[in-house]
């Protein structure tokens, strides 16, 4: 399994700003970056007042996902 350090951004608690933070994602074999950043997005925040940019209730299906010069492009 490979690893990534990445920075993904959560919204504040009062929703008026996003909120950098780095962690670090497994990759699944065959699984992309884009991917894992996108299923990454939708699990609790580590850090308390932080909230994820899908609504509670969504459950998030990846369609499609691509990159392009640093650029991902996704299907939800």
């Amino acid at each position: 399994m490979r690893s990534s350090s990445v920075v993904l951004y959560y919204l504040s608690a009062d929703q008026s700003r996003l909120v950098p933070v780095t962690r670090t994602v497994q990759l699944l074999p065959g699984e992309t970056l884009v991917e894992a950043l996108v299923m990454e997005l939708g699990r609790k925040p580590e850090h308390n007042g932080l909230q994820s940019p899908y609504p509670d209730a969504a459950q998030v299906e990846l369609l499609s996902a691509h990159e392009t010069n640093g650029v991902a492009t996704v299907d939800l």
